[in-house]
């Protein structure tokens, strides 16, 4: 929920140097910040960058995701939407894809009937 399977190359970069990034919101244009002033800040999206970099339709391609339930928005500024590759290779693993018409923070109203939906399954 509200993650990404191959980041934008442009955000985990920006990351990897303690800059933050995020997307406008159409969810596919990158918007790049400055470097923040706290040091912690600025560590923590390096760890993200760790995270972000690698590109989990590759690494995942032998897994069975099945029964996996995958939520995510058209309009996610924070970590942008799902493209055209990351929907193919869930759909091409089976996974139950829901794909909301808002952003980042729309998800939380959804967890509810998500989980309902992960129980019943």
């Amino acid at each position: 929920m509200v993650g990404r399977l191959d980041m934008t190359e442009k955000v985990w970069k920006s990351f990897s140097n303690g800059i933050g990034a995020m997307f406008k919101e159409d969810g596919t244009e990158v918007i790049v910040d400055k470097k923040g002033t706290s040091v912690v800040e600025n560590n923590l999206k390096k760890i993200a960058s760790g995270l972000g970099h690698k590109r989990y339709t590759t690494l995942l391609k032998n897994t069975d995701l099945s029964n996996l339930i995958y939520v995510s928005g058209k309009k996610d500024q924070a970590v942008g939407r799902l493209t055209k590759k990351e929907l193919d290779f869930l759909t091409s693993k089976k996974v139950n894809v829901i794909t909301l018409e808002g952003g980042h923070e729309s998800m939380g109203k959804y967890l509810k009937d998500g989980l309902k939906l992960l129980l019943n399954k």
